[in-house]
């Protein structure tokens, strides 16, 4: 079976021998063929006819064909018929195989012994990869869960500290501290400037002794004034200050998105830090010691499957096999398949003979009777015959 590239063109194969229908014999090199005279089943399909062209006479019967790459689309088996007038029906087989699969056997240059040394270099390199760049993997994953995760652990625990201003302090703690101080020195300072406070007693105090303060601000003071600059400077502020502590109040009040909210958040870091943190670092600490354990281990055993044992070198199991099969194969090559079908054609030839010859004999046997051999006896023991076992009885001379 002759074998083709798949989907290409300009293939040229030829086809016959095309013999007279009448003695089977005769060449017939005269014939008209057209592409719809020859017949194609790709692959077990139904028969079409060849995409364009027929066939041109070469010699002794036998036509060129070439097919195209729609002939040949199909990988698989190609069956190919023709019957034309005036000749017998010729049938032939083809075998269609993908465009890598061809070049890697008659491609020039194609050396399959080049192709089975870089599958050799590639295992090769694999087996490098497991013994020294996994290892090495692994052995940074173990670094890290011993020096560098535990240091940055130790840094977030520093940065806390700065936050809080001592080592080991509460950070929820430290901040409620803080909002605490912030909150009575709030209350304190709305406590002087209501009536009767500290700073409006002074005040009080300053206009009783019959010093101008006592005068409304700004008052009938002129532009330029100690009064009016007075009155139009430190009395609009106050009471932008006395907003501004209200809303300092309320944001400590709030627990959306002011003060309260702050304190909500630096509970949840102080929760994440100790637990969920820890479940991380707990984590990672099993896959160390166990999950990436057993995945290493899963594929050795992989491995000790591909090579049969365990521990068996990959490269050093791959060999043997590549071995092996190159022994059978020269074994193969090195078989006489010729001569012993010589042989065995000769015993059958002889077998043919012995065969005619027992015939000859067997066909001389008459059977009046059906089952029944018709036997002349012309002597029995050396004693000759005589009767004819009817009216005179057999009996010896």
């Amino acid at each position: 079976m002759l074998i083709l590239k798949q989907s290409t063109a300009s293939q040229a194969v030829l086809l016959g021998p095309f013999v007279d229908d009448t003695d089977g014999a005769t060449a017939e090199d005269g014939l008209t063929i057209a592409n719809t005279d020859i017949r194609l089943s790709k692959n077990g399909g139904n028969m079409a006819a060849k995409n364009s062209g027929g066939g041109t006479i070469d010699e002794n019967g036998w036509y060129t064909i070439t097919l195209d790459a729609t002939d040949t689309n199909t990988v698989g088996r190609l069956q190919v018929s023709c019957k034309v007038s005036g000749a017998l029906a010729v049938f032939m087989e083809f075998q269609i195989v993908e465009e890598d699969t061809y070049e890697y056997l008659y491609a020039s240059g194609s050396a399959p012994d080049t192709q089975v040394a870089a599958i050799k270099s590639d295992t090769a390199a694999i087996l490098t990869d497991t013994g020294t760049t996994l290892d090495t993997i692994v052995d940074a994953v173990l670094v890290d869960t011993g020096t560098t995760i535990p240091a940055l652990i130790a840094t977030a625990q520093a940065d806390l500290d700065i936050i809080t201003g001592a080592s080991g302090v509460n950070l929820l703690t430290a901040t409620q501290a803080s909002i605490d101080a912030i909150e009575a020195d709030t209350n304190e300072l709305q406590t002087d400037w209501a009536d009767g406070g500290r700073l409006d007693t002074i005040l009080d105090a300053a206009g009783s002794a019959g010093d101008p303060w006592s005068t409304a601000l700004p008052g009938a003071y002129g532009a330029g004034t100690a009064g009016k600059i007075v009155g139009d400077n430190i009395n609009a502020p106050l009471a932008t200050i006395d907003t501004v502590v209200d809303g300092i109040q309320a944001d400590l009040s709030n627990g959306t998105d002011g003060l309260g909210a702050i304190k909500a958040e630096t509970a949840a870091i102080l929760t994440d830090t100790g637990t969920t943190l820890d479940a991380v670092v707990d984590a990672v600490l099993v896959d160390t010691g166990t999950t990436i354990p057993a995945l290493i281990a899963t594929a050795q055993a992989d491995l000790d499957i591909i090579t049969g044992a365990s521990g068996v070198n990959l490269l050093t199991a791959t060999q043997a096999s590549i071995d092996a099969i190159e022994a059978d194969t020269n074994e193969l090559q090195s078989d006489d398949v010729p001569g012993l079908i010589a042989t065995l054609d000769a015993v059958v030839d002889t077998v043919k003979v012995d065969t005619a010859a027992i015939k000859v004999k067997t066909d001389d046997m008459v059977f009046t009777k059906a089952n029944e051999l018709d036997v002349n006896t012309q002597s029995i023991n050396g004693a000759t015959v005589v009767g004819d076992g009817n009216g005179t009885p057999w009996d010896g001379a």
